[in-house]
């Protein structure tokens, strides 16, 4: 899943945290501005002539730690303010952290130049790490900086800007007094004279508004959820304000959240959620219609919900933390949302297997394994069914181990060998008999195929009947792609032309299967009766394969893109049910 969070610096990190706790896989983008301008930041932006780096360095910061490893030396580069900073000093510190010969190198040149631009040699109360940053967007550029940083800490996730200009934040009151700098807006703290807008200007005459850059407005596009976090609403407004922002957001495809603050920050004191959503809403087409609120019942009473606002709602209790949300609250209510998992007693959940319960990849087993227990304790509370295009003995072989040899302690029901044959206790208990091919026409393909293109090729027989007779599919495994695209194409033509009842299908990464025509997995519905009742379908390949026809058939099908996504939602819908 790609996640962008429109954020600050400090804003986002409980929502950062929460996510990476309950989907370490997902991938995180930060959108940010850098204007801040306070205490060590704002020197280094005056005689560097630059952004502040605070923002990118507590966003890159809060992603290194998420990937819970220990490294002192990046612990204490990143969160020690010094006294009696000096350029010797400075080296010194990076000397004695031993980093590796290149970043050595590049951070002690980073250092030289800011303390070449530098008028004072001693500096107190300040951040080592900042001047590092600042040195570096003059010796790389902002976003050679951000690549450069990304690999020293080693993480995933990104961080990207709405503008790389180098702009001050003004603030102008409902008195029309102007307040100049991020700081000054951030600590204003006046009920009665409220802030009313905010721009970003290159000097005091200037009245221009950047251009989203690019690599944000590709982070908006390339989106599953976009969430505007909760922080200094003001700061995050100037976002908002970029040319190009709301377009880009507009036409985005994503789910999108905005986080309502749990109090009211010292650049909106008095200020309720009204007030910021008709802010957001001047600046964002369509705010209104297409972001759902996030109101947390353990905020103060300013940032509650007011049923007046308009506005599309979630609300929930998120915790309440020095003013933060709880960050495991605040991500589990987030992924609940986005999966719109609600589940009653007497609901469906159907599940395809290859790839959402079960990795075909060896490397995701104990993931998988994982999946399938939490799975089963599931199917002990609602019906729950395995709906897959694999043959029983593949599916069996892979679970065994947990459930037993013949899937005796499997609490779910399994439908198998192209979704409608149903197994138990090693046995056929139930079967589509509509879709059955007789075996005789199954083995004159088979030798079609041997005779005419000479190729080893493993066939698997699914779904034999009683009889013997019959059956509900051919399996041609063991594919490269090539020779399968060459073996597709030359049963397309030959099924055509003698068995128009048959049809053919590429199926998982290395499979082609015959089935008999009109046959798919929602021919399920045929054999159950699941009249009124409310039916969720999981799967990974909900817009193509063998999930496609299934997941129109239901009342809502989620679509995972790997066995760590289905992770996240059982987990959510263990507790939901």
């Amino acid at each position: 899943m790609d996640i962008l969070i429109v954020a600050g610096g400090t804003g986002s990190i409980a929502l950062q945290t929460g996510l990476k706790e309950l989907i370490p896989h997902c991938k995180i983008t930060v959108l940010t501005n850098l204007y801040d301008d306070g205490k060590s930041t704002g020197y280094c932006r005056k005689v560097m002539n630059i952004l502040g780096p605070s923002d990118l360095r507590k966003n890159q910061y809060i992603q290194w730690k998420n990937k819970k490893v220990i490294d002192k030396r990046i612990e204490y580069i990143f969160e020690t303010r010094f006294n009696n900073l000096t350029k010797l000093l400075a080296h010194k510190i990076i000397k004695n952290c031993n980093f590796d010969e290149y970043t050595t190198e590049i951070f002690t040149k980073s250092i030289d130049l800011f303390f070449k631009n530098a008028p004072h040699e001693v500096l107190n109360d300040f951040n080592l790490i900042n001047i590092i940053y600042s040195g570096l967007f003059q010796i790389l550029g902002y976003y050679e900086t951000i690549y450069f940083m990304k690999d020293f800490l080693q993480i995933e996730d990104d961080v990207v800007l709405n503008s790389c200009e180098n702009r001050t934040l003004a603030a102008i009151t409902k008195n029309m007094k102007w307040i100049i700098g991020e700081a000054n807006i951030a600590d204003y703290n006046n009920a009665e004279d409220y802030i009313e807008d905010i721009c970003m200007r290159k000097n005091s005459s200037d009245t221009s508004i950047p251009f989203l850059d690019k690599n944000a407005e590709e982070a908006i596009e390339k989106a599953d959820l976009i969430i505007f976090s909760s922080g200094s609403q003001w700061s995050l407004i100037t976002i908002y304000k970029t040319l190009g922002f709301s377009d880009a957001i507009d036409r985005s495809k994503a789910k999108k959240i905005m986080i309502m603050n749990n109090t009211d920050d010292t650049d909106m004191t008095g200020r309720d959620a009204s007030f910021i959503i008709e802010k957001i809403n001047k600046y964002v087409i369509n705010f209104k219609r297409d972001f759902t609120i996030f109101f947390n019942l353990n905020a103060y009473n300013l940032m509650s919900d007011d049923s007046n606002i308009g506005v599309k709602k979630y609300t929930a209790f998120m915790g309440y933390i020095d003013g933060k949300h709880h960050p495991y609250s605040l991500a589990y209510n987030i992924l609940k949302f986005y999966y719109n998992i609600n589940f009653d007693e007497d609901d469906i959940l159907m599940m395809d297997f290859d790839d959402t319960l079960f990795s075909r990849n060896t490397i995701d087993k104990k993931i998988s394994i994982e999946n399938m227990e939490i799975f089963n304790k599931i199917s002990a509370r609602i019906k729950s069914y395995i709906v897959s295009g694999n043959s029983y003995d593949t599916i069996k072989n892979k679970i065994s181990s947990i459930f037993g040899v013949n899937l005796e302690l499997a609490k779910f029901t399994l439908y198998c060998d192209g979704g409608l044959v149903e197994y138990k206790n090693n046995k056929i208990t139930n079967i589509h008999k509509k879709y059955l091919i007789p075996i005789k026409l199954i083995d004159t393909i088979k030798k079609k195929i041997q005779n005419d293109l000479k190729e080893e090729v493993k066939f698997i027989y699914k779904g034999k009947d009683t009889t013997g007779k019959n059956l509900m599919c051919l399996s041609i495994t063991g594919l490269d792609n090539e020779y399968r695209h060459l073996l597709y194409s030359y049963l397309t033509n030959y099924l055509l032309k003698n068995y128009k009842n048959l049809y053919i299908t590429e199926a998982g990464k290395s499979t082609i299967d015959i089935y008999k025509k009109n046959h798919d997995k929602s021919k399920i519905f045929e054999m159950l009766n699941f009249k009124n009742k409310n039916i969720i379908y999981i799967g990974d390949e909900l817009e193509s394969g063998n999930d496609k026809i299934i997941a129109t058939k239901v009342n809502q099908a989620i679509k995972v893109d790997n066995v760590y996504d289905t992770n996240v939602l059982l987990r959510l819908i263990y507790n939901e049910c």
